[in-house]
């Protein structure tokens, strides 16, 4: 019934806009009410906010009472108006979600003509709840195709939901226009890092974001084989390197240590024009192999000194030298 009065208004209202006035002088007493409008001066309510709806009808003759309906329900007393073109102003509180929804004025006058205006709904103004994130199941097992749904019970739409592991995005951000509808990602698990803990964000215009408890996948029971399949050949890698690898290190240190440990003997070439009894042996310690020189003094009358090679071949004497 109520539609039928919405559709004879707007009709009303065109054959009013398109016939030619008949009479300059006629009295307002007379004039058909038309449709009223109704408005807010805010689109956008939270909850517990006062709010504001207005009703006016451009013709009519007054008195014009305005009533508020939500639904078939009155939401508050009839107003008077007898101004022509005078709007009646309802204010009220919105205490609920259940209160956003579709609100119509009624204009009628003394002629008992009744006249409905076009729906107005508010837009709720509230901030996401903390999201909650779950899945059909939390066993799986590598290469298995999951599904993790994300869902705020509260807050203003669209609400955008984002899926996380650790600060990684797993996949694109998915918004939610519908009251209670959840969001789905679907993903494979391709490794062991794939059990980690997932986390779910949600957001909207009025919130920069909460985010959901941690979620985790536990390896599904029987899959050990194919754990050990992920394990093992790193570590048997790993293994197979140290095995290889200390050796090399080993080695050159413990040949190197043998070395210093056995001692060295040198034989210094001399000549001599005397006796062989009268050369003094000299202990030569040195710590490389090399071209090295040294002052032999001999114990006759005519001492010389001479420098001589360790590596001169001529030599006919020979002194022995022992490198400690």
């Amino acid at each position: 019934m109520l539609t039928f009065t919405v559709i004879g208004c707007l009709l009303t209202a065109h054959l009013q806009s398109s016939l030619p006035d008949e009479k300059e002088d006629e009295s307002d007493e007379d004039e058909s009410l038309s449709c009223p409008t109704i408005n807010s001066p805010s689109t956008e309510a939270a909850i517990g906010e006062n709010v504001t709806l207005k009703c006016s009808s451009e013709t009519g003759s007054p008195p014009i009472n305005y009533t508020l309906y939500k639904g078939t329900d009155r939401v508050l007393p009839p107003a008077s108006k007898k101004k022509k073109g005078e709007e009646a102003a309802f204010h009220f509180t919105m205490n609920s979600i259940s209160e956003l929804g579709e609100y119509k004025c009624k204009a009628e006058n003394k002629f008992n003509e009744n006249k409905y205006s076009l729906g107005f709904n508010f837009t709720l103004r509230e901030s996401v709840s903390q999201p909650v994130v779950n899945s059909s199941s939390t066993d799986v097992r590598i290469g298995e195709n999951v599904t993790l749904s994300c869902f705020s019970r509260t807050g203003s739409l669209p609400i955008t939901y984002t899926l996380y592991k650790g600060t990684d995005r797993v996949l694109p951000s998915a918004s939610k226009n519908k009251r209670g509808e959840a969001a789905e990602f679907h993903f494979p698990i391709n490794s062991i890092s794939g059990l980690g803990e997932y986390k779910c964000k949600a957001g909207n215009n009025f919130s920069t974001g909460k985010y959901s408890l941690g979620f985790n996948f536990t390896m599904r029971a029987g899959e050990d084989n194919n754990l050990a399949v992920f394990i093992v050949p790193p570590l048997l890698l790993l293994l197979l390197a140290l095995v290889l690898t200390v050796p090399l290190l080993i080695l050159p240190r413990c040949k190197a240590g043998k070395q210093r440990d056995i001692p060295r003997t040198v034989f210094v070439p001399t000549s001599y024009p005397g006796s062989e009894n009268d050369v003094t042996y000299a202990e030569i310690a040195h710590e490389k192999i090399q071209e090295e020189y040294i002052n032999l003094e001999f114990s006759i009358e005519k001492e010389k000194v001479r420098k001589v090679s360790f590596r001169d071949p001529t030599a006919v004497v020979y002194s022995e030298v022992i490198k400690k």
